[in-house]
């Protein structure tokens, strides 16, 4: 019950629309700092990654995982089918 107070007091209705003042804060910080460099990107991602490099921590990567889509094999193999 008092989790969803805390939760309730950190949001307001705007026009039907609710609109939470953490993602706002996040959002207002993301666009100061993306308009230091004229909004592009790669300046925006080398100045995270710099600053990443100067903060000493230890931050941790992992590799992407290539994901096979379902229904392509689905299509392969009615191709096959009918090709015979």
């Amino acid at each position: 019950m008092i989790i969803l107070l805390l939760m309730a007091s950190n949001r307001r209705v705007n026009g039907g629309t609710m609109i939470d003042r953490i993602v706002e804060e996040v959002r207002k910080a993301r666009n100061k700092h993306a308009k230091k460099f004229n909004y592009d990107v790669k300046e925006v991602a080398a100045d995270i990654q710099k600053q990443q490099k100067e903060s000493g921590r230890e931050f941790v990567s992992f590799p992407a995982k290539r994901i096979e889509p379902v229904f392509s094999k689905r299509l392969l193999s009615k191709d096959s089918h009918s090709a015979s």
